[in-house]
């Protein structure tokens, strides 16, 4: 799975920063596997260079808790601690970059119309990112890829599925349901009567394992176009035919994600 077609995945759902797509990649990937960030930063590079992200305009700020205490207290403390402070920091060189360190460490980075994001320890600021409108178009090519449906590419395929169209999904679940029966077919002229009974049970096992995929292609199709039938009725005034197309609800609608 590329690290690129992740990255704008969880970017079309809100702005993030190299860390925090890591933790969303891992959360979304789960057993399946994990992405280092020796995969992430560079596919943030590149498609930074690609247009397809783009920084998020940030300002800097300093929280109240790293500004001196002298600064916020009465006169008679404020003057006892600006002269600790100075006393400590002039000593060495040293203790001037040190009294700066602690000062950037708790500095904070705003993202212009965006949430509060905590600079990292070493006092960097963390560059937020935001999908444009060339990463969708590069995100759509990329969910349409003839290796989708195959492998963990679809499982992941599947969790952005709410950020494509009806007719993509459609598509994408076709595809693997063709991808079934495909295997189903070989696996079903694969037993024989002289075969170790344990390679046919593991064979068996397959089988059922792709018939209860189908099954669950099948119905997750019914609820998608079920939910596009309602939508269509409120534009048309048509009513939906059928008991089902009447009450299912898309699993890709916000209706069926709750």
């Amino acid at each position: 799975m590329k690290a690129e077609f992740l990255v704008l995945g969880l970017l079309i759902k809100h702005d993030m920063h190299g860390y925090q797509l890591k933790m969303e990649v891992d959360e979304l990937l789960g057993h399946l596997g994990s992405v280092s960030f020796g995969s992430i930063y560079p596919a943030l590079r590149d498609l930074e260079r690609r247009n397809a992200i783009s920084k998020v305009p940030t300002k800097r700020i300093v929280s109240t808790d790293a500004i001196p205490e002298a600064t916020i207290a009465g006169p008679t403390r404020a003057h006892q601690n600006t002269g600790a402070v100075m006393a400590a920091a002039a000593t060495s060189l040293t203790g001037m970059r040190a009294l700066r360190r602690s000062t950037l460490r708790r500095t904070t980075s705003i993202p212009v119309g965006g949430a509060i994001e905590p600079a990292t320890p070493s006092g960097r600021r963390r560059k937020t990112y935001r999908i444009t409108a060339t990463g969708r178009e590069i995100f759509q090519q990329m969910f349409a890829d003839p290796e989708a449906s195959q492998g963990h590419g679809f499982v992941v395929r599947l969790a952005f599925a709410g950020a494509v169209t009806a007719s993509e999904r459609n598509t994408l679940l076709e595809k693997r349901k063709e991808h079934l029966l495909e295997m189903q077919t070989q696996l079903e002229s694969s037993p024989s009567p002289d075969a170790d009974p344990h390679s046919n049970l593991v064979i068996g096992y397959e089988l059922a394992r792709i018939q209860g995929e189908l099954d669950f292609l099948n119905n997750i199709v019914a609820l998608d176009r079920s939910n596009e039938l309602s939508m269509a009725t409120i534009s048309t005034g048509h009513p939906p035919s059928g008991p089902n197309e009447r009450n299912g609800v898309s699993p890709f609608s916000s209706e069926g994600k709750r």
